[in-house]
């Protein structure tokens, strides 16, 4: 998931996020949190939006066959967070 091509650079970013959100040290962020994330300790919302991101992040890295930057994964997510905001 993390391994082959842009996948460590998208993790990286998708890691900053969550250490922003979760207000804490990178290092207590495994990489197998994309398999099986410890998110029973926070509340729901927190909850919540930590699982949307690492779901995301699945989904992009499997669904695209393709080499894409960066850019192209935060536009994924941008676009992701519209539609379900349209659908509220």
């Amino acid at each position: 998931m993390t391994g082959c091509g842009e996948g460590h650079i998208n993790w990286t970013w998708t890691k900053k996020v969550l250490v922003a959100i979760l207000r804490m040290d990178d290092k207590y962020i495994p990489q197998d949190w994309t398999l099986r994330s410890a998110v029973q300790h926070w509340i729901a919302q927190k909850q919540a939006a930590i699982l949307w991101i690492l779901a995301r992040l699945v989904h992009y890295r499997v669904l695209t066959q393709r080499h894409l930057s960066l850019l192209d994964y935060i536009d994924f997510l941008r676009r992701a967070r519209w539609k379900v905001y349209r659908q509220t």
